[in-house]
């Protein structure tokens, strides 16, 4: 896994890696994301699949949890800091999103 997957996902995943939690296609030369712990960028070198594991009997959710720090200067303007937190608020309903899928 890498350090600071959390906000690597999201961040990634608003610049289009998507995930392969529940498995799915892959094709040559572009970034996904997989990891039994913790995420992890795979790029494959040929087409294939990523297989999801069984989950617990059943079934049940998983714990998620996104920690996002944004450093700013004193003096930053109020609306670049509401546009930056809708950025990020995006970004994370996308790759919770992703989760689902």
């Amino acid at each position: 896994g890498a350090p600071g997957g959390g906000l690597a996902s999201v961040l990634l995943a608003a610049l289009g890696a998507p995930g392969r939690a529940t498995g799915g296609p892959v094709s040559p030369g572009r970034p996904f994301w997989v990891g039994e712990r913790g995420p992890e960028l795979f790029v494959p070198t040929a087409a294939g699949s990523v297989l999801p594991t069984p989950g617990p009997a059943g079934g049940g959710g998983r714990d998620v949890r996104v920690s996002i720090a944004i450093n700013a200067a004193p003096e930053a303007a109020p609306a670049a800091l509401a546009r930056s937190s809708r950025q990020v608020a995006r970004a994370v309903k996308a790759a919770l999103a992703d989760l689902e899928d």
